[in-house]
C-alpha cells in the first residue's frame, strides 16, 4: 500500500532524481530495501510519533554498519540520505512523523506570494514546490533575519549561504545546480518587485553540467553477477 501511495504522490519521482544524481542503481537501492533497514532501525510503539531526532540516530545506526561498497557512493552519506528520504515519507503515510518546527522564516509575507505566484502562473507540482519553499526559506533565515531584510542581501551572503548548505547535505553538483535555478528564479521576482538589490539573479554563477553526468560510474553488482552467470553456461 505505501509503494502505491509514493507512486501516486510523485516521491518515486523524488527517489529516482536522488538515486540518478549520486549515479546509484534503482533496483539495488530500491524503497523496498530501504524499507526493510528502517522497520529494523525503528521498531514503532503503538500510536506513537517519531521525532526527527530519532530517526537520525537510526538512520547514523544504520549507516555506522553499513560499511560494504553496495551501501556507499563516493562521498559516504548517500545512502543516510536514502534512509532518511524513504523513513520520513513512510512515516508521514503511517501518521507517526513529528517533523521539528522550524523556527519563524524572515519576510515570510513576500515567500508566500512568491510561492502563490508559482502555483498560479508556473503549474510546479506540490513536491517541486514543497522543496523550493524549503531552500528558500533556509535562504532567508541565515541571511534575512531582523534587523536585515531581502534589501540587505549580497552575493556574498548567497554564496556562502549555498556553501554551508551544500557541505552539510553532500550535495552533488546536479542538486546544487537546482538550488541555483531556483533561486534565480526567486532572485528575479523579487527584484521585479523591487524587494532586493538588482543584479543579483544575473550574477549567479551557475556550475557547468557535463555530457553524462547522469550516467553510473560502472555497472552494478547485480549487473556482474548476471554477465558472469551468463558466461559461464
Amino acid at each position: 500500500m505505501f509503494l502505491r501511495h509514493i507512486i501516486s504522490c510523485g516521491i518515486v519521482g523524488e527517489l529516482f532524481n536522488f538515486l540518478k544524481e549520486n549515479r546509484l542503481c534503482f533496483t539495488k537501492f530500491s524503497s523496498t530495501r530501504a524499507l526493510l533497514a528502517i522497520v529494523k532501525e525503528l521498531p514503532l510503539e503503538p500510536d506513537r510519533m517519531v521525532s526527527s531526532a530519532e530517526l537520525d540516530a537510526a538512520a547514523h545506526r544504520w549507516h555506522t554498519r553499513a560499511t560494504t561498497r553496495r551501501h556507499r557512493t563516493k562521498d559516504g552519506l548517500s545512502g543516510k540520505r536514502l534512509f532518511l528520504i524513504v523513513a520520513r515519507h513512510w512515516l508521514t503515510f503511517l501518521d507517526r512523523w513529528q517533523p521539528p518546527a522550524p523556527p519563524p522564516c524572515p519576510e515570510a509575507a513576500r515567500l508566500a506570494e512568491f510561492i502563490n505566484y508559482l502555483e498560479r502562473e508556473r503549474g510546479l507540482s506540490p513536491a517541486t514546490i514543497r522543496d523550493l519553499r524549503y531552500g528558500l526559506a533556509a535562504l532567508l533565515r541565515a541571511c534575512c533575519a531582523p534587523p536585515r531584510s531581502l534589501g540587505d542581501l549580497t552575493m556574498a551572503d548567497i554564496e556562502r549561504t549555498l556553501q554551508q548548505e551544500a557541505a552539510q547535505a553532500g550535495w552533488s553538483r546536479i542538486s546544487f545546480r537546482k538550488h541555483m535555478d531556483s533561486l534565480r528564479v526567486f532572485l528575479r521576482y523579487t527584484e521585479s518587485r523591487g524587494w532586493s538589490t538588482p543584479g543579483l539573479a544575473d550574477a549567479l554563477a551557475l556550475p557547468c553540467l557535463f555530457r553524462g553526468e547522469h550516467l553510473p560510474l560502472g555497472p552494478t553488482w547485480e549487473e556482474v553477477q548476471r554477465v558472469l552467470s551468463a558466461t559461464v553456461r
